[in-house]
């Protein structure tokens, strides 16, 4: 009786090395947790949270730094600009110094209300005269009861 032996496939040498990290039933948990914790050690080293490294050109945070305090403002700032010192120098933050959690989200409430402060704007700017009910019972779409009045209608 003849048995099939089902062999794994030779693979090369780095797909083996990685093979525990990247399973079926793991995914890429390893690794990401791995790159999560190398983020916070980089974060931690550097002084700063994971708010001050989010891009300033970006509009919802452009908004955000426009709400919040004066003096979180200058905290981020200080911190940005101890993280960019320390960065030139390839220097880290001496242990004592270093931010336990940096990845608390300070500036998460300031995000969500400028989300909706631009929600707004953008609900209150796609309005036009002409989305509104011109004409019902005499009166044009602002009140006006003029026959002489653009959004008066017969």
């Amino acid at each position: 009786m003849n048995r099939v032996s089902h062999a794994q496939p030779s693979l090369p040498p780095g797909i083996m090395m990685r093979r525990h990290i990247v399973t079926a039933q793991t995914g890429l948990v390893r690794y990401e947790r791995w790159e999560y914790n190398a983020l916070v050690a980089r974060y931690r080293g550097m002084g700063i949270m994971a708010d001050d490294a989010m891009n300033d050109k970006d509009m919802i945070v452009e908004r955000a730094l426009d709400i919040i305090p004066e003096d979180i403002r200058i905290q981020r700032y200080r911190r940005m600009m101890r993280g960019a010192v320390l960065a030139g120098r390839k220097l880290h933050l001496p242990l004592e110094l270093q931010n336990y959690d940096p990845m608390v989200p300070y500036m998460a409430p300031y995000i969500e209300e400028a989300k909706f402060q631009m929600q707004e704007e953008q609900e209150l700017l796609a309005f036009h005269p002409w989305d509104r009910r011109l004409y019902t019972a005499g009166v044009s779409g602002f009140g006006e009861t003029s026959m002489h009045s653009t959004f008066f209608t017969m």
